[in-house]
């Protein structure tokens, strides 16, 4: 990757790119930015759709580093500034912004499911309507042109909010076998009435 130019802003945009990843909203946003000082890179795999319109776009900022084995990232991914996390579905966790936050890298995050739970706008990143094209670039323009947003959101150490897989799929297991040991307590306890699944429910939220 070559040196920056002047105040350029690098976006890193990470993982399989397709439509409920939000790759049309990602092009969308790209075209309506090349005239910025905005550079595009892409990490991860590419439907052939989608590879082509980027050969299309008016946008020349934009480099394609192809796939990067999980949990091995590319040196080039620590040049760049923010990541996209666009996606149009919920997630249910959210791999590539744990990549993205332990590369140190500040997410713009549709505010829809996983994501929307794990980003907090303007405290560990910036959220945006999900599907929204206009959302993503003018959130893209707004750190362009206010570099100490960047800094702002920095100091809440972002690597210090990173959820591996390994260490998400251990607590899951303890947390279902936790749940089963209960429902086993409960049934055992239960009378039959309906209070059973009241009770569970309760106990499965682990109040304090």
């Amino acid at each position: 990757m070559p040196p920056k130019t002047s105040d350029e802003l690098r976006v890193a945009i990470l993982g399989n790119l397709n439509h409920h990843k939000g790759a049309d909203v990602i092009i969308e946003a790209i075209d309506q930015l090349a005239k910025e000082n905005i550079s595009f890179h892409f990490f991860g795999e590419i439907e052939d759709a989608y590879e082509k319109k980027l050969a299309l776009s008016k946008n020349l900022q934009i480099s394609l580093h192809g796939k990067y084995p999980q949990g091995k990232l590319p040196k080039e991914l620590f040049l760049c500034d923010i990541t996209l996390h666009v996606s149009i579905c919920p997630e249910t966790y959210g791999l590539t912004l744990s990549e993205a936050r332990a590369a140190g890298l500040v997410p713009i995050a549709s505010d829809i499911g996983a994501l929307g739970e794990r980003v907090s706008d303007g405290i560990n990143g910036i959220k945006i309507a999900a599907g929204s094209s206009t959302a993503l670039k003018n959130a893209i323009i707004k750190i362009a042109h206010y570099h100490h947003l960047l800094t702002a959101i920095h100091t809440q150490d972002l690597s210090s909010l990173v959820s591996w897989t390994d260490k998400h799929i251990v607590y899951l297991c303890e947390f279902y076998a936790r749940i089963l040991d209960i429902r086993k307590d409960l049934k055992d306890e239960s009378t039959g009435d309906s209070t059973f699944d009241s009770k569970l429910l309760y106990w499965a939220s682990f109040p304090e």
